[in-house]
């Protein structure tokens, strides 16, 4: 039985994330591991973004949720999945669709930002994305890098999948389609299939979660 990693930038376990994903990950030895387990709160909030720094945001173990800025987070990116390789993993996905570079694996390492997005690419070659991401801020950022590597002009929307209400999270989905989406993809893998399902039948538009592309996609590497 091959073990799978769940890397994740915030703290481990990630339940919101396993009620998803771990019936497609049957068969496999799972385990999880987490940027910033071993911080405190006061460690957590240095990591907080720099001015025009690329942001990042992910859930804690309480259920609250951090803001950090890519490069900040990167080193304890990389200490996580050093203790994934070092529990036996001979798999790393990192679930996380921000840009991380730099970082290596003895093992297969895959990120949920190649895989995830791989897949929406060629759904938005069918039809116009939105995509959702957490926070304003992103909003700019996202929709050039998707310009700007792979030539796409998307509908971007922001409602954080950890703070805003389901109300919100339905109310983004709907902008997204007035705008023209035909299809969203939300772009964060803290966005769950329930969400993703409560916007497609408020928008009747099919909705693709970052975490389950990504887990299908690594299965069929």
């Amino acid at each position: 039985m091959s073990t799978i990693a769940l890397v994740t930038i915030g703290q481990a376990p990630r339940v919101d994330i396993s009620a998803d994903v771990l019936d497609l990950l049957k068969g496999h030895r799972v385990i999880e591991h987490g940027a910033l387990d071993d911080l405190d709160a006061d460690q957590i909030a240095a990591l907080g973004p720099g001015e025009g720094e690329h942001t990042v945001v992910s859930r804690l173990r309480d259920g609250s949720c951090a803001t950090m800025g890519e490069s900040r987070v990167l080193p304890h990116v990389q200490r996580a999945i050093d203790r994934a390789v070092g529990e036996g993993a001979d798999t790393v996905l990192l679930m996380c669709t921000g840009r991380l570079p730099g970082l290596t694996s003895t093992v297969q390492l895959h990120t949920a930002e190649d895989l995830a997005r791989a897949a929406a690419r060629d759904l938005a070659r069918l039809s116009r994305l939105g995509v959702v991401v957490p926070e304003s801020s992103q909003r700019g950022p996202i929709r050039e890098r998707w310009l700007a590597d792979h030539g796409l002009d998307v509908i971007v929307v922001d409602a954080n999948p950890y703070t805003a209400s389901l109300g919100e999270l339905v109310a983004a989905a709907i902008v997204a389609g007035a705008q023209g989406a035909d299809a969203l993809f939300l772009d964060c893998v803290g966005y769950s299939e329930r969400m993703a399902q409560l916007m497609s039948t408020a928008t009747d538009l099919p909705v693709y979660t970052a975490r389950s592309l990504a887990v299908s996609r690594v299965l069929d590497a």
